[in-house]
């Protein structure tokens, strides 16, 4: 009896590694305190691409009060210790909203 073998394809060993990658961001993330409303998340997706307080305040016609209350929520929400923090919960929407959206109804 032969028992045939393939390579992993590129595509294939992408996928796993970037799973791996994703489930550790997820784990290192944890659970959210309470679901972001919509405007956090907005604000997330200003932080995870650079903006301060000052640009997002601007772009969102609020004042950076309103924005840095905003962040502070989204700091202590999702149990984030920094921006890196946010970015990385960013991606993670990016990548895989759905995995996301379950982490906050828990």
């Amino acid at each position: 009896m032969s028992v045939s073998y393939s390579e992993p394809t590129v595509e294939n060993t992408l996928e796993t590694q970037l799973s791996h990658w994703v489930a550790q961001l997820q784990q290192e993330i944890g659970e959210p305190e309470e679901p972001f409303t919509s405007r956090e998340e907005e604000i997330i997706a200003l932080i995870a691409k650079g903006y301060s307080s000052y640009q997002i305040a601007h772009a969102l016609f609020i004042s950076k009060q309103t924005v840095d209350t905003h962040r502070k929520n989204i700091y202590r929400k999702g149990h984030f210790r920094c921006v890196r923090d946010v970015v990385v919960y960013q991606l993670l929407m990016e990548l895989n909203p759905m995995a996301v959206k379950r982490l906050q109804s828990n």
